[in-house]
């Protein structure tokens, strides 16, 4: 599910991620698709819209940001799927857009949340709907608020960067140092070469920390990152929502290269 940017801020939070536990991309796309058709009869059912964002994710008008994790959960279950067993649930807060004056914004409560108050947030979630995927949770250029947050995760969650780091090696120095994250967003067309990617990739790993391959908005139906992923044994693979075609393209071509594996 969508919002931010994507989807002219229906919630602050810009995507709503299913993170499915299992290995195989067969397994894995079935999950995803089954649970993003249950959401899809769910909000059939209760009148809501349909209607797909930038990245094929569904922005229903829901009442709250928190509206939309109890909206997953309740579709999750009617689909047999388990919350920690099945699948878990992550968010990319995308705060870059949310960060003015020393103070995050979030337009769908009207409030003002400090970088503490923010954090606090985040700990409910944990609690309230184990999320366990953090993706750019605070401001591109907060590294403290990323530092204290990270430091507090103790293997319950993962902490990524994506703005943060822009797959940019300096910048990926500095966080490791750090210790600002614990997984970083890979985006060749970020940093411009592979040959820079696969630097960007060795660093992350050798830092034990978690790679992750991703799209970008506006992407084609070129499947290279699914590739990519394969070939250097990325943790995860972010390739958007199970709709629009340039979207489904990355995940049938993960199901190909399953297939001649076996």
């Amino acid at each position: 599910i969508e919002g931010g940017i994507h989807a002219d801020w229906i919630f602050d939070i810009q995507e709503f991620v299913i993170i499915p536990r299992k290995t195989s991309p067969v397994e894995s796309v079935r999950i995803g698709v089954e649970i993003f058709q249950s959401i899809k009869k769910e909000l059939r059912s209760k009148n809501l819209s349909t209607l797909v964002g930038d990245e094929g994710g569904l922005s229903p008008h829901l009442n709250s940001n928190e509206g939309v994790f109890e909206l997953i959960l309740e579709a999750a279950v009617k689909a047999s799927f388990t919350l920690g067993n099945d699948y878990e649930l992550g968010i990319d807060a995308a705060e870059s857009a949310l960060f003015h004056n020393g103070v995050y914004k979030l337009t769908k409560e009207d409030i003002h949340l400090t970088p503490n108050q923010l954090s606090q947030r985040y700990e409910k979630y944990i609690d309230s709907y184990h999320i366990s995927y953090f993706e750019d949770p605070f401001a591109e250029d907060d590294w403290e608020s990323f530092n204290n947050f990270t430091a507090n995760a103790h293997g319950r969650f993962t902490v990524v960067g994506d703005d943060l780091f822009a797959t940019n090696i300096e910048r990926l120095k500095k966080g490791i140092k750090l210790k600002s994250a614990n997984a970083i967003i890979i985006k060749p067309n970020q940093v411009g070469t592979i040959f820079e990617t696969m630097e960007a990739i060795q660093l992350a790993k050798n830092a034990n920390w978690k790679t992750i391959i991703s799209h970008r908005s506006g992407d084609t139906e070129d499947t290279f990152m699914a590739d990519l992923a394969f070939g250097t044994g990325a943790d995860f693979i972010k390739a958007g929502s199970m709709s629009r075609s340039e979207r489904l393209a990355k995940y049938n071509r993960l199901l190909e290269i399953e297939a001649f594996e076996q």
